[in-house]
């Protein structure tokens, strides 16, 4: 398993949920989504990633939490899970049986994910279009679905308490172009590369000082997954979300460490 660099960011604090211990600083699990799709250097990887879309949770032809491609064409799946309470997780149970799917690899090329990103980018720009200036501007809250290449449970709620970040830092790439000039890039580089398999990430976030760890069933899940994919193309990431004490919140990533990976 390749050790990536530790990688952190900082911002102003979510709306917080008072009914969730740690809810001020990481109200829910699709928040670390959106950290992630904020600053996809957080992942430590040497290259840019680009997030192309983020499937909601359940679904078994994409799994996973968020899929990116890099500047090369390599396609990375992210799964987060929350560590509320010191209990060892597991974020690659559903990437063991769709490694060894038939499946895969015709959802992985760069013209099915192209298909795919084209359709909720034009859904995301639609959201933009008609909630965009309700989101950033006033408090109340969204009501329904709004699927996009955003993480989108009903109602949006992560993005709604996250609203400052997605106005500084989202909706610039989003108005810029420079996001999309991107995405279409790196698909280009994929077709040229040949479509290589995906990269499988597990990252567990925190609000806890002590560092996040594998459950007995993720040692099992990760050591599957590296007979199937290979160990260079399985990651595992720590996230820690922390009060600076000066108004904002720093997010730390860095490679857990995996005692079963020997």
């Amino acid at each position: 398993m390749m050790v990536l660099p530790a990688r952190s960011a900082r911002c102003v604090p979510p709306i917080p949920r008072p009914d969730r211990m740690g809810g001020h600083l990481l109200p829910g699990e699709e928040s670390a989504s959106l950290l992630l799709w904020a600053w996809p250097r957080l992942i430590g990887w040497p290259r840019r990633i680009n997030w192309i879309f983020s499937p909601v949770v359940g679904n078994i032809r994409y799994p996973g939490d968020l899929w990116g491609i890099d500047s090369r064409g390599e396609l990375l799946i992210v799964e987060t899970k929350l560590d509320r309470a010191g209990r060892p997780q597991n974020p690659l149970e559903d990437f063991v049986p769709y490694c060894a799917s038939r499946t895969a690899s015709k959802l992985c090329c760069a013209d099915s994910l192209e298909r795919r990103w084209r359709e909720l980018m034009r859904r995301e720009d639609m959201f933009l279009e008609s909630y965009g200036t309700r989101l950033l501007t006033g408090k109340a809250r969204l009501t329904g679905t709004f699927p996009g290449v955003l993480p989108y449970s009903r109602h949006r709620d992560a993005v709604w308490r996250w609203r400052t970040l997605f106005r500084e830092r989202i909706v610039p790439l989003f108005r810029a172009g420079t996001y999309r000039r991107a995405v279409e890039r790196s698909l280009r580089a994929r077709r040229k590369h040949g479509d290589p398999s995906p990269l499988f990430v597990g990252v567990i976030a925190t609000v806890l000082p002590k560092s996040p760890g594998l459950s007995k069933r993720g040692q099992i899940a990760f050591l599957n997954l590296v007979r199937c994919a290979g160990r260079q193309r399985v990651l595992l990431r720590a996230m820690r979300v922390e009060s600076t004490g000066s108004g904002y919140i720093r997010i730390r990533c860095w490679t857990m460490k995996n005692e079963g990976a020997g």
